[in-house]
Parts: structure tokens; sequence; C-alpha cells
């Protein structure tokens, strides 16, 4: 759980939890609950919130998977596989959610989401 991202507005609060999950932890009201939570293939190593599309979250996988997940439904809407990356390590994107960009021990990904 060492791997933690909060929405662009500040109320939600991704989790990165063991094999694969992704809890969704509502910080708005106080309580910090769980609300609920996502499921990748392996482990996650970073996430990333998109600030133009909201309930948007995007998660790296140590088997270099990227997962696009609509938060809202609970569900992933996109994925691809970086098959050139080996130990994928971190991720980020632009401010419009148009590019995300993968670092990993052997290159650097940059990929047009649209």
């Amino acid at each position: 759980m060492s791997r933690c991202r909060f929405s662009p507005d500040g109320k939600l609060l991704a989790v990165a939890g063991r094999r694969g999950y992704v809890h969704l932890v509502d910080w708005s009201a106080g309580g910090a609950q769980v609300v609920g939570s996502l499921k990748g293939n392996s482990a996650v190593n970073d996430l990333w919130w998109s600030r133009e599309n909201e309930g948007e979250l995007m998660t790296l996988g140590e088997d270099s998977q990227i997962y696009t997940w609509d938060v809202r439904a609970q569900r992933c809407v996109k994925r691809w596989k970086d098959d050139g990356g080996y130990g994928a390590l971190v991720m980020g994107g632009d401010p419009l959610g148009n590019y995300v960009a993968v670092g990993s021990v052997s290159l650097f990904l940059l990929q047009h989401l649209n």
C-alpha cells in the first residue's frame, strides 16, 4: 500500500493494494471509507488520475499493462501493454489527458491516448 494518489478534486484516494487491487477511499466525508475496488492482473507500480476526464484513473502494472478505469462504473475501459517495457516503474500524463508517459528500466514510452 505504498502507492496512492488523490483525484484532482481531492475527494477520492486511490490506494494500490496487493495482487493488482486498487482500493478507492472516499476522503470527502472525513471518514476515509473504502467505497470500491478495481482489480488488474498484476501488482500496481503507479497510478495517475486524468485531470480532463473526471473519474478516469490509469494504473501501471508490474507486467507493463496499462489500464484505464472508469471509476464511477468501477470497470476497465481500455488496456494495453508497453511491449518494449521491462520493469515499468512510473507513469504520468499531460494535464489535458491526451498523453501518458511510462518510465522503466529499459526505455521511456510516450503514448498518444486519442
